[in-house]
């Protein structure tokens, strides 16, 4: 019989606090808070819960993984509230800058987790188990995942109207087109089995190649041929 952990959820009160910290458009965590969450991490991850079955060792780390998973499902859900009844270019820079935030805090969170969910993650991804991510990777899944699946139409669509734009002459940021871009080419990159082409982008090709030929393939093909900026930048590094 499977014998619950003591204090998990008092720690992880804590933890979550920090996490949220992290998240927050807020000062930096200090070096002893960091440490805190560190400690508590790592208490947690190297808890061992005795019980029946071959999953005995990896129980705890599992547990902060779903509290993790619902935290940033929970943060991404609402991260493009803000766009409501704003214009295009608005829009777009509302986007590029919560993704650059995003990234950031999601690379602070992999470190304070890395050390025991990389051994669990790396296990539970030898023995086959599906949909099952590293931290930073399961942060860029859940946006790929939520934010994309609901406000993905709204922003490709945006990105297409700035390309539109600048082809005639009007004045855009370019520099959102390429935030953009990048950023689905980032997205393109923690599929959980890679295509064996490695130029293949999915979400990119996905979200821009499957559209830019009913609308924008003639000025697609100017920007690729170094009219503006080069949308096959990425394939080539």
């Amino acid at each position: 019989m499977k014998r619950m952990t003591v204090g998990i959820d008092e720690m992880w009160d804590d933890l979550q606090r920090g996490v949220e910290q992290i998240y927050a458009d807020a000062e930096p965590l200090t070096r002893a808070r960091y440490m805190t969450l560190y400690t508590h991490a790592r208490n947690l991850m190297n808890t061992i819960d005795v019980y029946d079955g071959p999953r005995k060792y990896h129980i705890t780390v599992y547990a902060v993984y779903q509290h993790v998973e619902a935290f940033l499902r929970n943060h991404v859900a609402t991260r493009f509230d803000a766009a409501k009844g704003v214009t295009t270019e608005d829009t777009l820079r509302l986007y590029t800058s919560k993704w650059e935030r995003f990234k950031i805090c999601s690379k602070v969170l992999s470190h304070l987790l890395t050390l025991d969910n990389v051994k669990w993650w790396r296990k539970e991804w030898l023995q086959g188990t599906e949909n099952v991510y590293g931290t930073y990777q399961l942060a860029l899944v859940t946006w790929k995942d939520v934010l994309l699946s609901a406000s993905g139409g709204k922003i490709i669509d945006g990105v297409l109207a700035l390309i539109e734009d600048d082809r005639r002459g009007k004045p855009v940021d370019t520099s959102l087109i390429r935030g953009v871009v990048f950023s689905y080419v980032d997205l393109s990159m923690i599929e959980e089995k890679p295509s064996k082409d490695p130029f293949k982008l999915q979400v990119y090709e996905t979200a821009f190649e499957s559209r830019v030929p009913q609308r924008h393939q003639a000025l697609l093909r100017t920007y690729e041929m170094g009219g503006g900026w080069n949308m096959t930048i990425s394939r080539s590094t």
